[in-house]
């Protein structure tokens, strides 16, 4: 097996994984790795994440930080997600303070 035939295998090996984890067909993976070999690669890592894994991603950043150790609370009168320091919610502005102990 010559040295381009391994090159272009290895492209496609890890193309594959790269577009599923971009929330991409592996299909698409398999195409652009069997077409452009190192260049569909290339491309596969330049590629954007679609929407929904973004989206995915953020709401679990967003529940990992509500959890008891983390950072932020829910506003008590609209629900949306504030510091746990904060003393105004930035959403509503109702007063958030009264739970804090002195």
């Amino acid at each position: 097996m010559d040295t381009l035939t391994l090159i272009w295998l290895v492209s496609i090996v890890i193309t594959i994984p790269v577009m599923a984890n971009k929330g991409r067909s592996w299909l698409a993976g398999l195409g652009f790795g069997l077409i452009f070999g190192p260049l569909g690669l290339a491309i596969a890592l330049a590629l954007s994440a679609s929407p929904e894994v973004t989206q995915r991603r953020l709401n679990a950043e967003r529940l990992r930080r509500l959890r008891p150790g983390g950072d932020l609370k829910l506003c008590p009168h609209c629900s949306e997600a504030i510091k746990r320091a904060a003393i105004r919610c930035r959403y509503c502005c109702a007063d958030v303070s009264a739970g804090l102990k002195a």
